[in-house]
């Protein structure tokens, strides 16, 4: 139960490093989108993200020897009547029946969490199951062939699906590239290439791996809407980036057909979803969120210079290092509202000797 209780406080810890980077970041991933790149801005999301699950700050304190006394049950102290965030905190110790138990209340949650999302994957997974079958669609298989071999996926297979209204891609270590069955009549060539691009450059970047080990990474932070929302708009930005390597070197006019494709796409899920039921992955469905996508295409966006990118990069992880210093300082609050180690001492009925801090101990407290 004590190491339970540790790990809920180094969640509440890291909670901090993330909102401290995560509302920074957020507050600016507009002007950075302008002047970089969405793949640039995937990384940035993936650092914020990680700024919720790296403890630098834990490692902080393995090595200053403070990690070792939560264990020895040296007690937090809470002195009421010391100081206005002492004083508030003994209130709520004493009045807060719940608080003792928020640390299983975390941990109840993480697993409700984790089972919740184990069954929607295995309900995801006999939908699809029971709808795939072999793509032999000569048009698709060719130019599948020519782009598997171009982005070096030799994992990756083609296949097609009777219960889905998108294209997308599944698997981690051997991948499916799976088409909508309604859709593999409906584009010409270079649509078809384009739509197998967009999704092989998502088994390229390993866009699925990414979003199952931030699923596994969100149960941890499952009360922290911060977390919820970085995951979301990282979303947006794994398709940016992909719609960014495919329209790379497109000339205007084929830009406005690869954003006549994507609203076309849209139409035809839906007239799909009118008629059943789909289990549907990576598509943008929203339309303001397709209209960024268009926007996006078709603005001309200078390209990146590479000071630009490397002076950002160590902004970034400046910010994200100030972060982890934030949750080391945090600690002591936080240790003191839900660690299972503390003590209330009231300062009116107590006379306090305090000796100076030393290798041996951080403080005795003689009561007298």
């Amino acid at each position: 139960m004590l190491l339970l209780n540790r790990l809920f406080l180094l969640m509440l810890q890291l909670s901090v490093s993330g909102f401290l980077f995560g509302s920074v970041y957020l507050i600016f991933r507009h002007f950075l989108y302008q002047r970089t790149s969405a793949r640039f801005l995937v990384r940035l999301h993936l650092l914020a993200l990680g700024s919720f699950l790296i403890p630098f700050s834990l490692i902080a304190s393995i090595y200053d020897g403070t990690e070792q006394y939560f264990f020895a049950q040296y007690q937090d102290v809470v002195m009421d009547g010391a100081n206005f965030f002492d004083s508030a905190v003994a209130f709520l110790l004493r009045n807060v029946d719940f608080l003792p138990f928020c640390d299983k209340i975390w941990f109840l949650g993480m697993v409700l969490f984790l089972l919740l999302r184990l069954k929607q994957y295995v309900s995801f997974r006999a939908t699809i199951q029971s709808s795939l079958f072999l793509l032999e669609d000569e048009r698709w298989q060719s130019i599948f062939e020519a782009q598997k071999e171009a982005f070096g996926l030799s994992h990756l297979s083609l296949m097609a699906s009777h219960g889905i209204g998108t294209p997308f891609t599944t698997g981690v270590r051997h991948k499916i590239l799976v088409i909508p069955s309604f859709l593999l009549p409906l584009f010409d060539e270079q649509e078809i290439t384009w739509i197998l691009q967009h999704e092989c450059y998502h088994a390229k970047q390993n866009d699925v791996t990414k979003k199952l080990l931030l699923l596994f990474c969100q149960s941890f932070h499952w009360m922290n809407p911060m977390f919820y929302y970085l995951k979301e708009t990282l979303s947006g930005y794994l398709e940016l980036a992909c719609d960014e390597a495919v329209t790379a070197t497109l000339t205007k006019s084929q830009k406005r057909a690869y954003a006549s494709l994507l609203i076309r796409s849209l139409e035809l899920e839906k007239q799909a979803q009118s008629q059943n039921s789909y289990c549907l992955c990576y598509g943008e469905k929203q339309v303001t969120q397709l209209q960024q996508r268009i926007q996006a295409i078709l603005q001309d966006k200078p390209c990146p210079h590479k000071k630009v990118i490397v002076a950002l990069s160590v902004a970034a992880v400046f910010l994200f290092f100030c972060g982890n210093v934030a949750a080391k300082t945090a600690a002591s609050p936080i240790f003191k509202l839900f660690s299972q180690n503390t003590s209330i001492i009231d300062t009116e009925t107590t006379d306090l000797i305090m000796i100076p801090r030393t290798k041996e101990v951080l403080y005795h407290i003689e009561l007298e």
